[in-house]
C-alpha cells in the first residue's frame, strides 16, 4: 500500500514538464530551466557513463527518474529517484555530472538493499557513495585522477550530519519561501 506522501508526491509530479532522456524520466520542478539543455546535458552525461565503462552503464539504469529542481544540492529519494540542483545541472563538466549519477545511484543501490539512511549510518554511505565516485572520476581522461581528488576532498566537510540537513532545509524553506509547519514536518521526516 502506498503512504500519503508517496501519493500526495506522484500527484504533484504529474503537473510538472517531463522528457525522456535515454530511457530515464526527466521531471522539471525548476520551470525556469532550458529545458533542452538540461537534457542534453544529462544525455551527455550518461554517454559518459558508457564511455568509461566498467560498470557503469549499469548507473543509468538504477536511476528510476530525474527531477531537476531549485534546490541548493543534489540527493536520491527513498524511491529510485535522483533530484538534480539544476545549478549543479548546468555548472559541471559532463564527467563530473557523470560522477554525481554514480554517486546518487550508489545511494540507491544501497537503499534498494534495505539499508536506511539513518542518522548513525550515515557517515558511512556518504563514504562509500564518495569512493565511488572518486573511482569513476580516475578513469576519466586527462584530469581524472585530479577530479577524483577534488570528489573525496569533499569528505574534510561532513554534510551528512543532522545539523547540517537541517542548516539545508531551512536554506530550502527560507529561499523559497516555504511554510515553517511544513519545514517541521520535514524535519522529523529526515530524522528517521
Amino acid at each position: 500500500m502506498r503512504t500519503v506522501s508517496e501519493m500526495v508526491g506522484s500527484l504533484i509530479i504529474r503537473f510538472y514538464p517531463k522528457r525522456e532522456v535515454e530511457g530515464v524520466r526527466v521531471i522539471f520542478s525548476d520551470l525556469g530551466v532550458d529545458r533542452a539543455e538540461c537534457a542534453s546535458r544529462i544525455r551527455s552525461a550518461f554517454e559518459a557513463l558508457n564511455t568509461i565503462g566498467r560498470g557503469y552503464q549499469a548507473t543509468a539504469k538504477r536511476i528510476g527518474y530525474i527531477v531537476v529542481w531549485p534546490g541548493h544540492y543534489t540527493f536520491a529519494d527513498g524511491f529510485g529517484g535522483v533530484h538534480l540542483a539544476s545549478a549543479d545541472l548546468l555548472g559541471i563538466s559532463n564527467y563530473a555530472l557523470a560522477s554525481v549519477f554514480v554517486h546518487e545511484s550508489t545511494h540507491l543501490r544501497i537503499s534498494a538493499r534495505g539499508i536506511k539512511y539513518l542518522p548513525e549510518c550515515r557517515e558511512r554511505i556518504e563514504r562509500l557513495c564518495v569512493k565511488e565516485q572518486a573511482r569513476f572520476l580516475r578513469h576519466v581522461p586527462d584530469h581524472g585522477e585530479e577530479m577524483a581528488r577534488d570528489a573525496a576532498s569533499v569528505l574534510a566537510f561532513p554534510w551528512w550530519t543532522q545539523e547540517a540537513n537541517d542548516a539545508d532545509l531551512r536554506k530550502l524553506f527560507d529561499d523559497n519561501n516555504l511554510p515553517k509547519w511544513l519545514m517541521a514536518i520535514t524535519r522529523r521526516r529526515s530524522r528517521q
